[in-house]
């Protein structure tokens, strides 16, 4: 059982940890190799052209404010266009949508999923250079598109991303999600300085319009999927922290759950249809940036977790054994005991205080790992999701 233990916790550490360390080296590195070289002197070219897609299903709440912001984002006159998606919509925004002047409104009666509504809005792209998304629950920084376009004077960059960010709420059940996105913008920023940012946020990214192509009508995880493509076709993606993009907690624990559970089930998709990353011939940092913040948290830790618990437990259990083991067996005892509290407390619809929080959603998100498992085996995750609904 101690050798188990101790891959197990090395696995969780090198993916929650560890690669941090390793990126965070590697980027001082690399600043001090170049300390020297002259700072790019700015361009004063024009902007790229440049289309701002919507994809809104059901959002009458929110897309009036949503667009009427996409129209005021801060852009040379004539060189941005805003295209809104609302297809299968029956909740109004549809008709809110028609009503605003300034922008494409695409929309049919039925329903076939984000990556067709996706695929509708660049065939109406024209000759834009760049195409941005963003999620209409989501409120964009004003200056967000002219920060990540700034990124494309790089010809290796095919991609930009935009920090997420998940509004702090009181009373918020799962509370937890802010903490987490604040850890994962800090770890996005470290991939992008070691090479390439492993993943777009969906809620706002860019990418070069030659590199989009057609995106599968079964894709689960569209900013992943694009995200990816990008990646092997040889570009990296950049990470712009300046490039905001906001949006409130899930409502409930249940609407997090599911949430979570959909986008494990297009990973295990993305991961299928894009094994040919795990060969670390030509992109060896690159694989090893998809293995050590992908394939460990979405394969390796879910198993890791348990597994570290069971040795763990049997080590104690079969005999005298070093107060160490006993030390990390109450110390994995006590902080999934609090995340078994703070479970009880969001299924009722609490907030949880802050010591719960972290042992809640580190435990929920890899149980929604095995659930998208086996949402992907099965064939049972509809590309026509239920929408997470937000506070």
């Amino acid at each position: 059982m101690e050798p188990l233990f101790w891959i197990s916790a090395l696995c969780l550490f090198h993916a929650y940890a560890g690669y941090g360390i390793i990126a965070w080296v590697w980027a001082r590195v690399g600043r001090m190799r170049h300390l020297d070289s002259p700072a790019p002197l700015p361009g004063d070219e024009a902007p790229p052209s440049a289309v701002f897609v919507i994809p809104a299903f059901n959002e009458a709440a929110d897309i009036e404010a949503k667009v009427r912001e996409a129209l005021s984002i801060e852009y040379p006159t004539g060189r941005l266009r805003v295209i809104v998606v609302t297809d299968g919509s029956d909740d109004g925004t549809a008709d809110i949508v028609s009503r605003i002047a300034g922008v494409l409104h695409l929309h049919e009666r039925g329903r076939r999923g984000k990556a067709v509504a996706m695929n509708r809005a660049l065939e109406h792209a024209g000759e834009a250079a760049v195409v941005c998304f963003s999620d209409a629950n989501t409120k964009v920084a004003p200056d967000a598109l002219l920060r990540m376009v700034e990124w494309f004077r790089d010809p290796a960059v095919g991609a930009v991303s935009g920090e997420k960010r998940v509004r702090r709420e009181e009373g918020s059940p799962v509370s937890g999600e802010s903490a987490y996105w604040r850890y994962e913008s800090f770890m996005k920023a470290l991939d992008a300085e070691m090479h390439s940012a492993i993943g777009a946020a969906g809620e706002l990214f860019c990418v070069r319009r030659e590199l989009l192509g057609r995106i599968p009508e079964d894709t689960l995880l569209d900013d992943l999927h694009v995200s990816l493509k990008v990646c092997l076709m040889g570009y990296r993606i950049a990470y712009e922290p300046g490039a905001v993009a906001e949006e409130p907690p899930s409502r409930s624990f249940q609407d997090e759950l599911q949430r979570k559970a959909r986008i494990a089930a297009g990973a295990f998709q993305s991961l299928v249809r894009f094994r040919s990353i795990l060969l670390p011939w030509p992109r060896p940092v690159l694989t090893f940036q998809f293995v050590s913040r992908r394939l460990f948290r979405w394969v390796i830790c879910p198993l890791a977790i348990p597994v570290l618990f069971v040795s763990n437990l049997l080590m104690v259990t079969s005999g005298p054994v070093p107060q160490f083991y006993m030390a990390t067996m109450m110390g994995q005892a006590f902080f999934h005991a609090l995340a078994v509290i703070g479970l009880i407390r969001a299924r009722k619809g609490l907030a949880s205080p802050a010591l719960l929080q972290l042992p809640f959603y580190f435990d929920l998100m890899h149980a929604c790992m095995w659930m998208g498992l086996f949402r992907y085996l099965r064939g049972s995750q509809p590309v026509a999701w239920h929408r997470a609904r937000r506070r």
